[in-house]
């Protein structure tokens, strides 16, 4: 780690800890309106798979979301984990 650190003094790390942010909730935001939307009459519309959630919806809003709000975090504090700067 501390031979990459180097590499990795110019990254402009504010930039893209916002552009994960902003997508990382907007997406919640897209597939979140679509299912407590549908959630009154049911279902939402877009299960296709044996009344199954769209594994789209589970590995956005299970995986990926959460990642690069946890990546976002890192990034604006400067430091891999916590305590670290």
């Amino acid at each position: 780690m501390a031979a990459a650190s180097p590499a990795f003094a110019q990254t402009p790390r504010r930039a893209m800890a916002w552009f994960l942010a902003i997508a990382g909730v907007g997406i919640a935001a897209l597939w979140l309106s679509e299912i407590v939307a549908a959630l009154p009459d049911g279902l939402p519309t877009n299960i296709h798979l044996s009344e199954l959630p769209n594994p789209t919806w589970v590995l956005d809003l299970g995986w990926i979301i959460p990642s690069s709000l946890v990546v976002t975090r890192l990034w604006l504090r400067r430091g891999w984990w916590p305590g670290t700067r």
